[in-house]
């Protein structure tokens, strides 16, 4: 009987201690996903946890107190990558420089899941010149789509070197799915970056898959930014779809076909057309009546003021005239709107606010205001506007819209 009592008590004790092993799990996992890595550790201190640990202090810049835990972990689990590369980075921290190098070596053997070994391994090989490997690992990161600000940042780091420009390149012969991700990314060029990013586009540009003008519209509106608006310009020329092209007209896609055939695009480089950017719904671009071309179709509205239509243009200093043609039954119907070219940076208006209207017949006017570009103005933007607070709303026509040099 006391034999029987003792193996009834060890079973009790073995099932109430995995009782608490269950239990201590549990909460532990909850803590850990709750951010609490320190008390996950202290709770259930297996090597996942203790790692997790030692990365929060090693981001708390307690490099000794997380190359401790980190060699916890790995005395229950010698495989473990995050804690590998915490010890590698907390050694590189304390200037132990080779232990710390052989660690983040050993991690990237095997962390192609961990991202921030990745990133690690990516820049040494890009500061190391081996650029092969870079792509490599920034293939990889990207494509799991984890961290493509840090990749992309690097790219745009590197794009002033011929040999990572070349490395790319080939990358992206392969067609990556993140092709349109990294010219998204170039929104956030820093200014130092530009020449290496230009001489990419330019580098690209002579391959079979050159650059679209809607993967150059992130860098272009970068440019306009940071005013630089002859570059900007430039780029965006020599890609727009030669549809919107008319000989000595400053205005691009003075008939509307581009912007027709891109009514459902997402939003476009500004030196083209933006319809209604103000989502009134009072403006739509749609086939001319008799089938020759397209027109800006246009309404004003009562009480509402609103841009129907906007195009970035880059004249230079001078006296330019800008002419359209208007389906409107009477001058009285354009009193609902507001033809002007504006320089954005003093919002400063550069026509007259009275243009010359004349009857072409058939319910048809031309439009014709000059333009005085003074210097200083580099960019100037074309504006169609509904005035609002008109007794009535009114639906016009628009098309033929030229600006050419003042004769």
């Amino acid at each position: 009987m006391p034999g029987r009592n003792l193996a009834r008590g060890v079973v009790a004790l073995a099932a109430a201690g995995l009782l608490w092993l269950v239990l201590a799990n549990s909460v532990a996992a909850g803590m850990s996903l709750g951010g609490d890595h320190a008390g996950a550790a202290n709770l259930a201190p297996d090597a996942e946890r203790l790692s997790l640990r030692a990365q929060q202090l090693y981001f708390e810049k307690d490099y000794g107190g997380a190359l401790t835990l980190a060699r916890q972990a790995l005395r229950l689990s010698p495989i473990q990558t995050r804690a590998i590369r915490v010890a590698g980075m907390a050694e590189l921290a304390l200037g132990q420089e080779e232990a710390g190098l052989r660690a983040m070596n050993a991690a990237a053997l095997g962390g192609w899941r961990d991202n921030p070994t990745q990133l690690w391994t990516m820049q040494m090989a890009l500061y190391g010149g081996d650029e092969d490997t870079a792509m490599q690992r920034a293939d990889a990161l990207v494509r799991r789509a984890t961290v493509p600000d840090q990749v992309f940042a690097a790219f745009r780091a590197m794009a002033g070197d011929d040999a990572f420009r070349r490395s790319l390149i080939g990358r992206l012969t392969d067609q990556p799915d993140w092709r349109e991700l990294m010219f998204l990314d170039l929104r956030r060029s820093a200014p130092a970056e530009l020449p290496g990013v230009i001489a990419l586009i330019g580098e690209i540009d002579r391959t079979s898959q050159p650059v679209s003008d809607r993967e150059l519209f992130p860098l272009v509106e970068r440019l306009l930014e940071l005013g630089q608006v002859g570059p900007a310009f430039d780029l965006w020329h020599a890609r727009a779809p030669r549809a919107g092209r008319q000989s000595g007209n400053h205005v691009y896609d003075g008939g509307f076909a581009v912007a027709l055939a891109r009514r459902s695009a997402p939003a476009m480089p500004r030196f083209e057309w933006a319809i209604d950017p103000d989502a009134t719904g009072l403006a739509t671009v749609e086939p001319a009546p008799d089938g020759s071309g397209a027109v800006l179709r246009a309404r004003s509205d009562a009480g509402v003021a609103a841009t129907l239509a906007t195009e970035t243009l880059a004249l230079a200093p001078g006296r330019y005239a800008l002419t359209m043609d208007i389906a409107a039954p009477s001058e009285r119907d354009l009193a609902g709107f507001a033809i002007v070219v504006r320089c954005p940076e003093n919002a400063l208006d550069l026509t007259k606010q009275d243009p010359n209207l004349r009857a072409l017949g058939s319910d048809r006017l031309h439009l014709a205001t000059a333009i005085d570009v003074p210097t200083g103005c580099a960019r100037q933007d074309l504006v169609i506007r509904a005035r609002g607070g008109t007794p009535v709303g009114a639906t016009i026509e628009i098309d033929n819209v030229a600006i050419r040099p003042a004769g």
